[in-house]
């Protein structure tokens, strides 16, 4: 349930006939004199920059660069993860209501998800109902999609924090999922028929987990004409996860806070909640999922 390229770099030569050029030739003591000075001419170029080297085909800038970006610009830099429709963007007033997680860029600790309580957070843009960051990056964001948000302190709790999980001065990471705008969200397997959890057998009906907590489940995914694709009872092998720490697909983050201990439940996951448009290696595009869960222990942090 783990989620998580380069371009190939082709080179062209130059049409035609190669122009016959005499070279002078180098004698057997020179070709192996040459064997020992090029590698120091080479290093002589690096050390003066005459050179530079650079990875072949595009890369994608690490959280730390994409933080220092937005720290160095005192602005929130948008990091889009499943694009939206592209064209619908929210405008001062608008309520919004969206999914999220937030962690401190310093340690990548939680301190808040609304995934764990299965509740959407729900405010209006720009109405200083949010710190700053929310506001400033969530203009940038359009209809259904989710990006993280990297805020610098100023654009977030500056000097004086929040409470004893947020520090003074702390720079912030939120991932946020932009639902709806004014309650209107994107038609799509997602907002047509959502994630469901029909309970097989229940659980204690008090023990739910929440963010932080490591929960340990068997599962059984198949896609929607039974067709198995993974399994843990296969091997009898449990499979353990923190939540909030977006390490499974969107819909178990959002479908397990929902199991009490001991519960058993079938899971129907649309695809933008699971492997999204692309698929993944044995999941093809598009795939809604629905997963056979049984919850087998929740350990505090």
């Amino acid at each position: 349930m783990m989620m998580n390229a380069y371009e190939p770099v082709t080179a062209t030569s130059p049409r035609g006939a190669k122009p016959s050029v005499a070279y002078p030739r180098l004698d057997h003591d020179w070709r192996r004199r040459w064997v020992y000075v090029l590698p120091v001419l080479c290093l002589f170029a690096v050390a003066y920059n005459f050179v530079s080297f650079a990875p072949a085909g595009p890369t994608s800038p690490s959280p730390a660069a994409l933080l220092q970006r937005a720290v160095d610009a005192n602005a929130v830099v948008v990091e889009v993860l499943h694009a939206g429709d592209g064209v619908t963007y929210p405008k001062k007033g608008d309520s919004l209501t969206v999914h999220y997680a937030g962690r401190l860029a310093s340690d990548n600790k939680l301190f808040d998800s609304s995934y764990s309580r299965n509740s959407p957070f729900v405010f209006n843009l720009d109405e200083g109902m949010v710190i700053a960051g929310w506001d400033q990056g969530l203009a940038k964001m359009t209809l259904n999609e989710t990006a993280n948000l990297y805020i610098p302190s100023a654009l977030g709790y500056g000097e004086t924090g929040a409470g004893r999980d947020i520090p003074p001065l702390a720079d912030l990471i939120f991932e946020v999922y932009l639902m709806a705008i004014n309650g209107k969200s994107l038609p799509s397997p997602a907002a047509s028929s959502g994630l469901t959890i029909d309970v097989l057998s229940p659980g204690d009906g008090k023990t739910f987990p929440k963010a932080g907590d490591t929960v340990s489940v068997h599962y059984v995914g198949t896609f929607k004409d039974g067709t198995q694709f993974d399994s843990s009872r296969r091997a009898n092998r449990p499979f353990s996860f923190t939540i909030g720490q977006n390490r499974v697909i969107k819909g178990w983050e959002m479908g397990i806070p929902q199991l009490s201990l001991g519960e058993k439940a079938s899971i129907f996951i649309p695809y933008p909640l699971a492997y999204g448009e692309k698929g993944r290696s044995g999941i093809p595009a598009k795939a809604d999922l629905l997963f056979e869960v049984e919850l087998l222990s929740i350990t505090p942090p």
